[in-house]
């Protein structure tokens, strides 16, 4: 199956719009300035902490678990003032990759392609189905249940550990989430890194 690398569309987009205006120079600038922001402090990434209820696996019933807790959704415009602020591209300028990126990815997927973007991971199109006795019986309107999408990021080999880790992972600390309800029954000392550690 064939894979679609963004870098190498990026100048076909860039026809399509007249307003992206990627020259070399201007992607050049843009990744000095991306390396002099690698240093913006990143905040840990917040947990809370909960009771697993579900009696269905007894082994977990009452055991405690984090969570997750996401602040808030940063949406396609907000993302666009953010790379415009790290580099030398024009926020209009990436709402409209950004926009063009989006059907050129739905097209592709629907052509039974791969779509791979360099530093971020793989799309594809896959299928749920319920099973048929024969291949006779096989009916795609009545067995193919629904088409999902799958996302796999990119891995990098941690040279330490010789292990692969997912990209958006890589180097993310964690922090207990102050503004929420703890269960009363969960142990209140605390960790010796005063709440951020390593996951």
């Amino acid at each position: 199956m064939k894979s679609l690398v963004w870098n190498c569309y990026l100048p076909y987009l860039c026809t399509r719009h007249p307003n992206v205006m990627m020259t070399e120079e201007r992607i050049c600038a843009a990744r000095r300035s991306r390396n002099i922001n690698q240093n913006i402090n990143i905040m840990p990434l917040n947990y809370k902490i909960y009771m697993n209820k579900n009696k269905k696996n007894l082994k977990t019933y009452n055991k405690f678990y984090a969570r997750v807790v996401h602040t808030s959704t940063v949406e396609t415009d907000e993302l666009a003032g953010i790379i415009e602020r790290n580099c030398s591209v024009k926020k209009s300028d990436v709402l409209a990759v950004l926009t063009e990126m989006s059907e050129v990815m739905n097209d592709q997927l629907q052509d039974s392609k791969c779509v791979k973007l360099s530093g971020i991971g793989t799309f594809k199109l896959a299928v749920s189905c319920i099973g048929a006795d024969s291949i006779p019986e096989f009916n795609p309107t009545k067995n193919i249940k629904k088409i999902r999408v799958s996302f796999t990021p990119i891995t990098k080999v941690d040279r330490a550990t010789n292990k692969r880790i997912k990209n958006f992972t890589a180097g993310a600390k964690m922090k207990e989430y102050g503004q929420y309800t703890k269960i009363k029954t969960a142990p209140s000392g605390g960790d010796p890194n005063g709440g951020v550690v390593k996951p």
